[in-house]
């Protein structure tokens, strides 16, 4: 979240995680192979607002807003 997947040694996290691991991506746009394991969640557009929907889907939509 917040990192580019494009400049190294960061965009190597991606690929250092074991295959039926889920891999997680918050992102404006996509970034390197995830989204396209079987597992893997992308969730594409405003950081913000995904960070405050995520909150609210896990209860603490209230404890992110104040």
């Amino acid at each position: 979240m917040g990192t580019s997947l494009r400049v190294q040694p960061v965009a190597l996290l991606p690929e250092l995680v074991r295959r039926g691991v889920p891999r997680v991506l918050l992102n404006r746009e996509p970034a390197g192979d995830i989204g396209e394991r079987p597992g893997d969640v992308l969730a594409l557009g405003d950081i913000e607002a995904l960070v405050v929907e995520l909150a609210t889907a896990c209860g603490w939509g209230e404890a992110v807003l104040d």
